[in-house]
């Protein structure tokens, strides 16, 4: 017996610590990108900066449900840390009824903090590992984790 589906359309939400390999896993990726990163350098925003960082986020939103009312697939690229975090995207977007799959990504924290270190301090980082919850099979219609 098959379920049925009626979405029209994919979210797709990364999920993972600054420097786990999100833009890397995006580089053959054919949708459209909502990236909080992307946004904070074209709008000049420093990690750190929390009225700049609202911002980003609004303009986030913005871009995110723009796709979402025209049935277009994308990506949301951000840490999403928390199940917190992810659920408000989530909860933001379900009244467009999309297909939501979240990618864990994961590596060493060697390579995390020698990705970041110019840009996230050591201790920033040691916060964002601290507070992670990893995202569980029921959040999202499918759940995956990848590690690099």
């Amino acid at each position: 017996m098959e379920l049925y589906d009626d979405t029209k359309f994919t979210v797709e939400l990364l999920s993972g610590i600054a420097g786990s390999g999100k833009d890397f896993y995006l580089k053959n990726n054919r949708l459209p990108v909502v990236s909080l990163d992307d946004l904070r350098r074209e709008m000049g925003v420093r990690h750190g900066d929390s009225l700049g960082q609202g911002h980003v986020i609004q303009r986030a939103q913005e871009l995110a449900k723009r796709y979402a009312a025209a049935r277009q697939s994308f990506v949301w690229n951000a840490t999403n840390l928390t199940t917190d975090m992810r659920s408000k995207i989530i909860n933001m977007l379900s009244v467009y009824n999309p297909y939501f799959k979240i990618t864990y990504l994961e590596t060493s924290m060697e390579n995390i903090f020698a990705r970041r270190k110019e840009d996230i301090p050591r201790v920033a980082l040691e916060k964002m590992i601290r507070v992670l919850d990893m995202p569980l099979a029921t959040e999202g219609h499918e759940v995956g984790w990848v590690r690099g």
